[in-house]
């Protein structure tokens, strides 16, 4: 919603593309150093997470100091609007690949460090996996959604995204503990394909006709609400087939998942700025 009162849409895609770098890179160090690091220095876990909230909170007042409402001057979408979301075709199929991508990423960063060393990978190489997984992620972030601002089209990335994502986490369910540099080579290509669209489907839905920027705060609260139930329930399915059957057949479940984003995808119209469209704004189930 921010993004949208302040950036053009026709270079939406790749601001979003940013901010999730961003959020990335973070995740990514956060996972590298909170335990070696952060933990020894705050003398245990309790103090980090204090220190976590606290940051949380001086965020909070730097936003409200430095932020401009850039949209304050488009009419803001009222509670019947708000509740019209969930009834709008197109962003049921954008929450339905959020669904599927978000809680496919969550069950993945919490499976992989320790799947990968119970199935004979060496915890280095494991690690390596790991960060480079979550690298070349933030990286697709902001390449992903540059191109897709450049040529004018979302839909494409999506479906390319999700079936490379997809198909390379059916590879290392195959043979996770293959010695060589294999399970790099796939984590590395799921999330070249998984992080190339994540940005888009932020950015989509101020494109959809019929929500626009003075609806996208609603819209995107609806997503995020989807995407919050995929993250609690597909880490737990994934979590369970890893205790029973190992990380071949979590991963393969999480392969299934990632693939499944091209079917409301193919459902999907173009939103990007090469595409004619209806003006935005006006509320209707497209």
């Amino acid at each position: 919603k921010a993004l949208a009162g302040h950036v053009p849409l026709a270079r939406l895609g790749r601001a979003n593309g940013l901010v999730l770098l961003a959020y990335t890179l973070v995740t990514a160090l956060s996972v590298a150093l909170t335990r070696t690091v952060l933990l020894p220095l705050f003398g245990g876990w309790r103090p980090i997470m204090i220190a976590a909230g606290g940051a949380m909170a001086l965020a909070s007042v730097a936003w409200l100091a430095v932020v401009r409402d850039g949209s304050a001057r488009i009419p803001h979408a009222g509670l019947s609007d708000v509740l019209a979301m969930a009834r709008h075709r197109q962003l049921r199929v954008v929450a339905t690949i959020h669904f599927l991508l978000f809680g496919g990423y969550l069950a993945l960063l919490g499976l992989l460090p320790r799947g990968l060393v119970e199935a004979g990978v060496p915890p280095a190489r494991a690690g390596l996996a790991v960060a480079a997984w979550l690298l070349v992620a933030a990286l697709a972030n902001a390449i992903g959604p540059v191109l897709s601002d450049r040529v004018g089209r979302r839909r494409p990335f999506i479906l390319a995204g999700g079936a490379l994502a997809g198909l390379s986490l059916a590879l290392l369910a195959l043979g996770p503990s293959a010695a060589g540099a294999r399970p790099l080579v796939f984590l590395c290509a799921a999330a070249l394909g998984g992080g190339s669209f994540a940005p888009l489907l932020m950015a989509i839905p101020a494109e959809l006709d019929g929500i626009g920027p003075a609806r996208a705060g609603a819209a995107l609260g609806l997503l995020m609400l989807v995407g919050q139930l995929g993250g609690f329930l597909l880490p737990m399915i994934a979590g369970a087939a890893l205790q029973s059957h190992g990380l071949g057949a979590a991963v393969g479940i999480l392969a299934l998942v990632h693939l499944a984003v091209v079917l409301p995808a193919l459902r999907l119209r173009e939103t990007g700025r090469n595409d004619a469209r209806a003006p935005l704004g006006t509320l209707e189930a497209a």
